[in-house]
């Protein structure tokens, strides 16, 4: 069954709308130099997405969601072992720099000695020793 609505503006320009009851709206009457508005009087929601679409959003979500979690296990894997790694190697290197330190103070204790020794003193060590 199809309607027809006549409006007139305040302007005076008259617009005329015609929509059918059984589904999309019917085209609208040509009127010369009158504007034509088309309302549909009903909301059609029998569209419904194709089911491969469907499936395919599903799989494709699916996919991403796996690849992530694999790449944050990956990632917390990783930070395990180092941390696993971390604190044998630091006390490697701990225990080399405070070597390296006593030998650095033990030589530095002899060349304050060398420069602050009087050189009679010196001397008179040296001549004891021959």
């Amino acid at each position: 069954m199809t309607t027809k609505t006549i409006t007139t503006s305040a302007d005076g320009s008259t617009t005329v709308v015609e929509s059918n009851e059984d589904g999309p709206p019917a085209p609208p009457a040509s009127q010369a130099g009158m504007p034509v508005v088309i309302h549909p009087s009903r909301h059609h929601s029998d569209d419904h997405p194709d089911p491969g679409s469907v499936f395919l959003g599903i799989l494709i979500g699916a996919g991403g969601l796996w690849v992530t979690q694999r790449r944050r296990a990956a990632l917390r894997h990783r930070a395990i072992k180092l941390d696993a790694r971390g604190p044998a190697e630091a006390t490697a290197e701990q225990a080399r720099m405070a070597a390296d330190v006593a030998a650095l103070a033990r030589r530095t204790a002899t060349l304050e000695t060398i420069v602050t020794d009087p050189a009679q003193r010196t001397a008179r060590e040296i001549e004891a020793l021959r």
